[in-house]
């Protein structure tokens, strides 16, 4: 009630502040989140012995592809579609791997990933790896194939924009506030279709040029 100025981190944070609020829209200012200079691509990384020390530490060899997903387990970020997208690419994919980085965050959220992966089957194809330095982030977007990244609700969603800086292929959901973080820089679809997660990496798995356009897409949006 008492502020001159209210500081939203997107268009889609100003509307609901405003909305449940019922504050002036013309008090909130949009002012993005900016992404980390510990986030950027690192050249021939696969040839350093960083690498190898990444593949050791969390036992993941020569596996291919690797999805990574950033975010706790908590219902908004759609866990499940992750792993039936996974569920999906590991019949085209026997040795692919998805990584989820970030600490559970509730205990209910962690029971239910643990159902899911075995009723999908997946005990051999998901790692949960908690939380990491931003330098080790670095370096798993790097060895990273794409980010998945279907959330129902954001209020910005830092990780595709650490993603697309760290020149990480995006697929993400086209909800809330994530269309207008990552523009043309990723490739959106419904939250919950799963199929459509699925054919979007196989696409960016399978086709090069595809791949290198939206990496570069990514990074300038970045």
């Amino acid at each position: 009630k008492h502020a001159n100025k209210i500081v939203a981190v997107s268009e889609y944070t100003k509307h609901v502040v405003s909305e449940h609020l019922g504050i002036a829209s013309s008090r909130i200012t949009v002012i993005p989140n900016g992404v980390s200079e510990h986030y950027v691509p690192i050249d021939n990384f696969k040839t350093t012995i960083a690498y190898q020390e990444l593949l050791r530490d969390y036992g993941i060899g020569d596996r291919t592809p690797i999805i990574m997903h950033v975010g706790s387990e908590h219902p908004r970020k759609n866990l499940e579609t992750v792993l039936r997208t996974i569920a999906i690419l590991k019949k085209q994919y026997p040795d692919m791997v998805l990584l989820n980085i970030a600490d559970a965050g509730i205990r209910a959220g962690r029971i239910k990933t643990l159902e899911y992966i075995d009723r999908f089957n997946l005990r051999s194809h998901v790692k949960l790896i908690g939380s990491v330095s931003a330098e080790r982030m670095n370096e798993l977007y790097t060895i990273a194939d794409a980010l998945l990244f279907p959330s129902h609700l954001e209020g910005f969603g830092l990780p595709v924009l650490e993603a697309m800086a760290a020149g990480c292929p995006v697929v993400c959901s086209n909800t809330t506030s994530l269309p207008e973080v990552v523009g043309d820089g990723a490739i959106m679809h419904e939250p919950d279709n799963a199929e459509q997660f699925a054919v979007s990496i196989t696409h960016i798995l399978s086709n090069n040029a595809f791949r290198n356009d939206l990496i570069e897409r990514g990074k300038r949006r970045a």
